[in-house]
C-alpha cells in the first residue's frame, strides 16, 4: 500500500500507493499512535484514496501520476478521515 514512517514513533508518515494492476485495495496498519486505515480505488485514469489517520499523526500523500501528468502531492494531511481524488 505504500505506507511508511517519516519519523520515529509514526508522528509523520508517507502514503504513496502504487496500484500497479490492482483496481482496489485496503489496509489497516497498527501503529503506536493508533491504526492507519487506507483504501484506494483505481478505475482507468481516476484514482480515489480514502485514508484515516489517528490523533497526533500527519501524513505526506503522493497520489500516483495520471497519464501525461506528474504525481499529486498533499503535504501535512492531519488526523481524521480524508478522501483524495485524482481524475
Amino acid at each position: 500500500m505504500g505506507i511508511r514512517p517519516r519519523e520515529a514513533g509514526f508522528g509523520s508518515i508517507l502514503i504513496q500507493p502504487q496500484p500497479g494492476g490492482l483496481q482496489h485495495a485496503e489496509l489497516r496498519l497498527p501503529t503506536i499512535r493508533g491504526p492507519v486505515h487506507a483504501r484506494f480505488e483505481c478505475d482507468g485514469a481516476n484514482f480515489t484514496l480514502d485514508v484515516e489517520l489517528p490523533a497526533n499523526m500527519h501524513a505526506r500523500v503522493i497520489l500516483p501520476a495520471a497519464p501525461n501528468s506528474p504525481p499529486q502531492v498533499v503535504e501535512n494531511l492531519g488526523a481524521g478521515r480524508h478522501v483524495l481524488r485524482r481524475a
